[in-house]
């Protein structure tokens, strides 16, 4: 259970990280500002929220966007104070500039089309809840686009007869335009269906209204009508005295209605939205939701946003389905297996909403609990015979674990239990000291000061369960002499219930080994050392052989192969021979003295020799070597400068330098010189390259060589 509820709350976790994850992704887009436009005031709770369900589906989309909100109060104002209040509040909002623009119902979409301001021809308009859009302004706005919300009576009167059979249905008109589309729409729903509409109240003289407007069947449903405004606030509640109707049908927004439907003593149904799930007392009907409205909306609306044109999308009708309130059907008892397969039902509870779901799910449970405790029965049973077996084999290992101490000269059994090292008889006999139960401290007191942190730690991990066991190597000087080392192998009891576990383990002193690990150690350092010294040997060898070789072999194949060359450059490249031949018997000599090299001595030899020759003779031996593609360029000055050096050293560093250049200058330029101050009697000799350069970490070596030559 412990495990369920874990992996439950990590889920949620991870539910609500990845939410709030998803809303910070987007915290850094621009805002979207978008003007809603609703027909009617803020009363209506759909009103108020439709902005806020908006904004929270064009965020889930990734649209974080600014919502103002203007209500046009169409019920108030007559068609031209409707225009003007428009007008003017588009005017007031220009500088705002809204990116889009979302219209609620005909009044609001109208009244936009109708006003003539700019903002209403230039931003794209979505609009919804439109019962009869007026086809002809729309024509004339291309950048409106949106969902018709035709209003289908025929499906509400039917449900009605689903619920109650043959009813007499009433519902209210006004001479507005609205209300005389929906009445005209009515019957010609209705005729021809043996229905009856008849303009007035029931129970009303014949000889004060007119005859029945669309005559129908007997025994078939009646539907009668009146205007609100012919009845005083009296006259709308004592129309339902005796329950002369069934039920109420809201056709249009009619706020008289609304107060109406929380007063009416029958079911009141709609067509539309407004005043459903608002405390209205609107049972349900066939409609299009709030849901339904704000999820087409906000889809459009995004796809708007990222860069679509109303003009690519036709207006279509807006879905509907079966929406009912259960409070509502509580008051007038509606069971929801009396309604349609496929209602959506609004404030049910949860336990009715899941009532088949929960009874399932219990009998489940029961089963389950059976379960469990048919498999506790059974796994009490097999844990009291392997406990039993357990104590068998525990005998016979503390037999075979004696044999094994009394085998070993240097192993003891020890065990910490309260807080205290216990160690058997033959560890206080083998070391020279009196019984004792030993704390922690005392433990700490003869342990060397480097291993004490790692001790504790060690013993402190392992008593609160982060081990089961482990080792650890230790100096301690249990006899009061010299530290030695100890190895403590242990481990912690199965039973993890007790708060306070002892810890059992082994004692084996270990100095031998350890002395004779060192041994081994001192012996591959040295072993290392010397392999990598005598790698860096052959290399050095490797590449200070090639370079007078190169050079002996360079001139020797020009004074074979060149049959123009002068007596001066053949004495040249004779002397270039001689010398270079000297370099190589000098480095063969460095060779034969590997011994010395080893031990970390080289002999010098200096003399004082003049710079500019010994740069020039270094620069005639690699000119030949030196590729066609490259120049090998020699800058030095007149100055006369004498330098105290071992010569031969001296023309291995800069010969390094020179091949260096070679090795990694594909094309450009290798200089040789020098630069002298005569203030401080230094000479700062260079190899300058148009190569791939050095890389950070060889030229932080470079200051740990010397590169000037003290005069």
């Amino acid at each position: 259970m412990k495990q369920f509820l874990q992996i439950l709350f990590a889920v949620f976790l991870l539910a609500y990280g990845g939410k709030t994850g998803l809303l910070k992704a987007h915290t850094n887009e621009p805002l979207s500002r978008i003007l809603v436009i609703q027909s009617y005031t803020e009363n209506l709770v759909t009103y108020s929220t439709f902005s806020h369900i908006i904004a929270e589906k064009l965020q889930r989309k990734g649209i974080p966007a600014t919502i103002q909100t203007f209500f046009l109060d169409s019920e108030r104002y007559n068609e031209v104070q409707e225009n003007a209040r428009m007008y003017h509040y588009l005017d007031s909002i220009q500088g705002w500039n809204p990116d889009i623009i979302i219209v609620n119902d005909d009044q609001a979409t109208y009244t936009l089309m109708a006003c003539g301001h700019p903002l209403g021809k230039t931003k794209p308009v979505v609009f919804s809840g439109v019962n009869f859009p007026n086809w002809e302004l729309l024509k004339q706005h291309p950048n409106f686009t949106g969902f018709w919300n035709k209003p289908n009576y025929m499906k509400t009167i039917e449900l009605i007869e689903k619920l109650y059979g043959p009813s007499n249905i009433l519902f209210f008109k006004h001479p507005r335009f609205m209300s005389r589309e929906s009445f005209k729409t009515i019957q010609e729903e209705v005729r021809g269906t043996g229905r009856t509409i008849r303009i007035g109240l029931y129970h009303q003289k014949r000889d004060e209204y007119q005859e029945d407007i669309c005559p129908g069947e007997p025994g078939k449903s009646v539907l009668y009508t009146t205007e609100t405004s012919y009845l005083s606030a009296k006259g709308l509640v004592a129309i339902f005295q005796n329950k002369p109707y069934t039920t109420c049908l809201q056709i249009i927004l009619d706020f008289d209605v609304l107060t109406i439907g929380r007063l009416a003593n029958v079911p009141n149904f709609t067509v539309i939205n407004n005043g459903f799930n608002d405390g209205k007392g609107i049972i349900g009907g066939y409609f299009t939701t709030l849901d339904i409205q704000s999820d087409i909306v906000s889809e459009r609306v995004a796809a708007i946003l990222k860069g679509a044109s109303p003009s690519d999308y036709t207006i279509a009708e807006s879905p509907k389905v079966y929406a009912f309130d259960w409070n509502e059907m509580q008051r007038f008892n509606i069971k929801a297996s009396d309604l349609p397969s496929d209602s959506v039902i609004y404030n049910q509870p949860f336990h009715e909403r899941y009532h088949r779901l929960m009874v399932t799910g219990s009998l489940l449970f029961i089963l389950l609990v059976i379960y469990i405790i048919a498999q506790l029965f059974i796994m009490y049973k097999r844990e009291y015979r392997r406990k039993k077996q357990i104590q068998i084999n525990l005998i016979n290992e503390r037999r075979f674990l004696k044999l094994a101490l009394e085998g070993g000269g240097n192993t003891y059994a020890w065990k910490f239990e309260n807080g205290l090292f216990i160690f058997e008889q033959d560890f206080f006999v083998a070391n020279h000291i009196p019984p004792q139960k030993m704390s922690l401290d005392d433990m700490l007191r003869v342990t060397h000061p480097d291993d004490q942190e790692d001790l504790k730690s060690h013993i402190n991990n392992i008593s609160s369960g982060i081990w089961d066991e482990t080792t650890i190597q230790c100096r301690f000087k249990f006899s009061g002499e010299e530290y030695s080392w100890w190895e403590l192998r242990y481990n912690r009891e199965d039973d993890k219930t007790e708060s306070d576990q002892m810890v059992i383990g082994l004692c084996l002193n270990i100095q031998s080994f350890k002395e004779k690990e060192q041994k081994l150690i001192i012996l591959q350092e040295k072993a290392d050392e010397s392999n990598k010294m005598k790698s860096a040997f052959l290399a050095n060898m490797s590449h200070e052989i090639r370079t007078p070789l190169n050079a002996i072999v360079g001139f020797s194949n020009l004074l074979q192969e060149e049959k123009d060359l002068t007596d001066e450059e053949k004495e040249l490249f004779k002397e270039t021979i001689n010398k270079n031949s000297n370099l190589l018997l000098k480095l063969i000599n460095d060779i034969l003295e590997l011994s010395r090299i080893e031990s970390g001595r080289m002999t010098f030899s200096f003399d004082t020799f003049r710079l500019n020759e010994l740069i020039e003779e270094i620069y005639q031996t690699h000119l030949v070597l030196v590729s066609a593609s490259i120049r090998f360029i020699i800058d030095i000055p007149e100055t006369t400068v004498y330098v105290h050096v071992d010569r031969f050293r001296f023309t291995q560093i800069i010969t390094n330098f020179i091949n260096n250049a070679v090795k990694f200058t594909q094309k450009g330029y290798i200089k040789i010189g020098y630069e002298y101050n005569a203030t401080d009697k230094q000479a700062s000799i260079y190899v300058e390259d148009t190569g791939i350069g050095m890389s950070a970490n060889a030229l932080n070596k470079i200051n740990d060589y010397p590169h000037n030559v003290l005069l």
